[in-house]
């Protein structure tokens, strides 16, 4: 009996075991076809959209290489200085009648369709409408020259993709969005033709303007000028190729945490990021609600040229006051006061005044080659009559918290939104798969990190967490409190402006951004701050600087870095960046004007050859 009651019983118990063990095998059976289905409707739709972008592309390029571009009458020797002449040289060119609005289109055009598509740094040529326009402009130079009074007037410049203009896309690198046109101009597409700017040519971007490599899967890979085994950065990557590779004369792009100075910086040309109050961010493509809300780092628009008067004359023709005052309410943000430009600050010429610098920063070294630009630059003030002293930032790790928690604190959901099917490229899959670790994964990769001695990595694990509105809140304060600091520093050292390193490094083979978010820490820093800042070119990389042997920090970031750094990085530019408080993009411009009055990069260099 007791026998026949234990089978019973063991029968009984096996079947409930067995009951119990359905439910979590029948989840993870649910969870796993879950799975596989989003992957494989993620590959159908990443598919079809893609599939439409190439058919774009197919079409842009057959676009392209249909103009019939005359050659002006001009000599190839004529032809070179102009496409290295910076608005002003052009602007006296066109006043004695040596060249023409239609020459110059017809010239910056024909190395476009030359060389836009094989170095993948345009997205449209805007011929028919360019070509037009500069004969409205010859014509009214010949019948009203009074009228010729636009600080661009009859100059073609490029326009980074992500920039409203009537009847093209402004994709910013998603392929869902290749074939939506737009309906009107952007705001600073208006400010720029109101100046009498020729907008020429559309330019590469990185998808969803995130990155700074300009890669996506429309318009391809933008290679570097100097080197087309370098990446020129992004994500107004290809406005720097334009310029460095002269098909274009200077150029609109846009800058969240550094994405006009480090393309300005990798090409080597002159770059300026105003503060977001003297500056209009309205006018650019919009990517979602979620995304376009996040207002404790508001991106900005900004320049890039040949010259630092190149960025004077984009600035003043973009914030032109009477310009601004005519526009609606509704065009201009409330929190843009409409300010004049002051003449008297930007070619200010005193002496005896103070600056302060820095040549690296605890968080992420920078290189030899920058350290010695900055060194470099120093110098220059100083022997102009000026005193120059060494500053500290001592919270350059506290900055890159921010940073991580401000652009990825939604876990990088938001970026799924705007791709609209699309899969991420792979340059953003470290950063992608860091942001989606689940809670158990994040603390054992955190603790993996920290046993290995990679601390700079487990940092950003940690502060790559989804945070809360609270938590949200606190990084907010953060940033006011930051701002303080930063002030006080000028305050303490009775400073104008800081001179400082634009990046890491210089110029770097594709692929670079994956290393970690912190080699950007030298633009970024000025976005969290929204301090005005610009680069300009001082020196280029010799050959004993191609190493990152100089790292404090001995980790695989700089491990990583130092490979790069040796691949052939000889002879590519070197920017510093000059940086003032809120309002002062004059002094910005004043001192960038000082470093390059002495140095003169481009009176012992040559913009680079395309071949």
């Amino acid at each position: 009996m007791s026998t026949q009651l234990n089978n019973i019983l063991e029968k009984q118990v096996n079947i409930k075991v067995r009951d119990l063990l359905i439910i979590p095998t029948a989840w993870l059976f649910y969870k796993g076809l879950q799975k596989v289905y989003r992957g494989l409707k993620l590959e159908i739709s990443h598919s079809r959209v893609v599939k439409a972008a190439k058919q774009s592309r197919q079409q842009r390029d057959q676009l392209v290489n249909s103009f019939i571009i005359p050659k002006p009458n001009l000599s190839d020797e004529q032809i070179d200085t102009i496409t290295r002449s910076d608005i002003s040289e052009l602007k006296k060119m066109l006043e004695k009648g040596e060249v023409t609005s239609v020459d110059l289109v017809n010239i910056f055009a024909a190395r476009c369709q030359k060389y836009g598509i094989k170095y993948e740094i345009i997205t449209h040529l805007k011929y028919n409408e360019a070509i037009e326009q500069a004969k409205e402009c010859d014509q009214l130079r010949q019948s009203s020259p009074e009228a010729c009074q636009g600080y661009l007037f009859g100059i073609p410049i490029s326009i980074k993709e992500s920039f409203l203009e009537k009847d093209y896309p402004s994709t910013s690198g998603c392929s869902a969005r290749v074939n939506r046109v737009e309906q009107e101009d952007g705001i600073n597409a208006k400010q720029l033709k109101a100046a009498g700017a020729i907008l020429l040519v559309r330019t590469n971007v990185p998808q969803l303007l995130m990155t700074f490599e300009s890669i996506n899967n429309i318009y391809g890979t933008s290679q570097n000028p100097w080197d087309r085994t370098k990446s020129p950065g992004g994500s107004s990557g290809g406005e720097g190729a334009a310029i460095s590779g002269r098909l274009s004369v200077a150029g609109l792009g846009s800058d969240i945490a550094g994405s006009v100075r480090n393309p300005a910086g990798m090409c080597g040309v002159f770059g300026l990021k105003p503060g977001t109050h003297r500056s209009i961010e309205q006018g650019e493509a919009r990517s979602s609600e979620a995304f376009d809300g996040q207002r404790t780092i508001p991106g900005t628009s900004g320049f890039l040229g040949k010259s630092v008067n190149d960025l004077v004359l984009m600035f003043k023709s973009m914030m032109n006051p009477e310009i601004l005052q005519s526009r609606g309410k509704s065009e201009i943000p409330s929190h843009n006061p409409i300010l004049p430009i002051r003449d008297e600050v930007i070619f200010n010429q005193k002496k005896n005044r103070k600056f302060g610098y820095f040549k690296t920063l605890s968080a992420m070294d920078s290189a030899s080659c920058q350290q010695r630009a900055v060194e470099l630059a120093v110098q220059s003030l100083r022997e102009q009559g000026h005193e120059c002293v060494e500053i500290d930032i001592p919270f350059s790790e506290e900055l890159h918290q921010i940073a991580n928690q401000v652009y990825f604190g939604d876990g990088f959901e938001i970026y799924k939104e705007v791709l609209e099917g699309e899969k991420e490229i792979d340059i953003y899959t470290p950063l992608f798969n860091f942001c989606r670790l689940s809670k158990v994964n994040r603390k054992l990769k955190s603790f993996f990190y920290n046993q290995i001695g990679e601390q700079r990595l487990k940092r950003t694990v940690d502060t790559l967490e989804p945070i809360t509105l609270v938590e949200n809140n606190k990084v907010s304060y953060q940033v006011f409190s930051v701002i303080s600091r930063m002030l006080q520093i000028f305050d303490d050292n009775k400073i104008e402006a800081i001179i400082c390193p634009s990046f890491v490094s210089c110029a770097l083979p594709h692929g670079y951004s994956k290393i970690s978010f912190l080699i950007f820490i030298y633009t970024f820093m000025w976005n969290i701050c929204n301090f005005p800042a610009g680069v300009l070119p001082v020196t280029t990389v010799r050959e004993d600087e191609q190493h990152y042997k100089n790292s404090r920090i001995q980790d695989s970031i700089s491990k990583n870095l130092h490979n790069l750094m040796t691949q052939n990085t000889k002879g590519l530019p070197v920017n510093v960046q000059v940086v003032s408080t809120p309002y002062n993009e004059e002094v910005v411009l004043n001192v960038m004007s000082l470093i390059d009055s002495q140095i003169q990069f481009y009176k012992n260099h040559k913009l680079p050859d395309l071949n």
